[in-house]
């Protein structure tokens, strides 16, 4: 993430394509933001600047922005991992921070794998895997409309369409039609992994892979991952699930002491008729 120092602040910003945002500092007024952002512009970092004056809500997970400078527009194409992405940074999820996650869970995805993206947002996860694995078949899902053309757009930029399905629906909804299909199940959304974890789990075959994304406050990374590990062990055991592999790592920083997870878990064995 860039950044650079004004005043006693150390200001960082996100670059989506040519567009930065900044998120709120209370030790800078208004007018320190335009100047601010004019720096950024003139630095070259992008083309226009955004001040990011909400989190991300919603089970659409969009977020309020206010205009500072430069070209007054929300979409642009974000390059990363060797393909490109269209995004709308006020309309949909996307954050360049999970660049390293993207291209990890591209590789490890095995030739003729069925995948299912839920939550999929403008299908970064998707198309990562669509460019550098050989997967027989994405399903890629997300109940925000905008998103799922995204994807579509995506798809097509990048030369991959027949590799991925896309739908427009709740995640947790449409995996209850899916029964012992999947050989990989993405759920990047940190509110809802727990709760659809049984739909997750029904919908993947016999043995598979669940890659669950989620928040945790710890006073150092291990603290937040020995957190996670902790929690989806039990979700395993309540679920009377058996696993050959479970274990995290700190994908990215939400806030101060509060880390985002991904908690990997190899299912061996669905002892429970889901």
């Amino acid at each position: 993430m860039p950044s650079f120092s004004f005043g006693n602040s150390k200001i960082k910003f996100d670059i989506i394509g040519d567009l930065a945002i900044i998120k709120k500092d209370n030790n800078l007024n208004e007018e320190d933001y335009y100047t601010i952002s004019n720096t950024i512009i003139n630095l070259g970092y992008a083309k226009s600047v955004y001040l990011q004056t909400s989190s991300h809500s919603g089970l659409e997970r969009t977020r309020s922005l206010k205009w500072l400078a430069g070209e007054q527009r929300t979409v642009t194409l974000h390059k990363e991992n060797n393909y490109l992405l269209k995004v709308d940074i006020e309309k949909v999820f996307f954050t360049p921070r999970l660049n390293a996650e993207h291209l990890r869970i591209g590789k490890l995805v095995k030739p003729n794998e069925y995948v299912f993206n839920m939550f999929s947002g403008v299908g970064a996860f998707s198309i990562a895997i669509a460019v550098y694995a050989m997967p027989e078949l994405i399903i890629s899902s997300d109940i925000n409309e905008y998103a799922t053309k995204l994807t579509l757009e995506n798809a097509h930029i990048n030369k991959v369409s027949s590799l991925i399905e896309v739908i427009r629906s709740d995640s947790g909804f449409l995996s209850e039609g899916f029964s012992n299909i999947f050989d990989r199940i993405l759920m990047p959304l940190p509110l809802l992994a727990k709760t659809y974890m049984p739909q997750a789990i029904k919908a993947l075959k016999r043995e598979g892979w669940i890659h669950a994304y989620d928040a945790y406050y710890g006073k150092s990374r291990r603290d937040a991952i020995r957190s996670a590990v902790h929690d989806y062990t039990y979700l395993m055991r309540k679920l009377n699930v058996s696993y050959y592999y479970l274990d995290g790592h700190v994908v990215g920083s939400i806030a101060p002491h509060r880390y985002r997870v991904v908690v990997d878990i190899f299912i061996k064995d669905k002892i429970k008729t889901f």
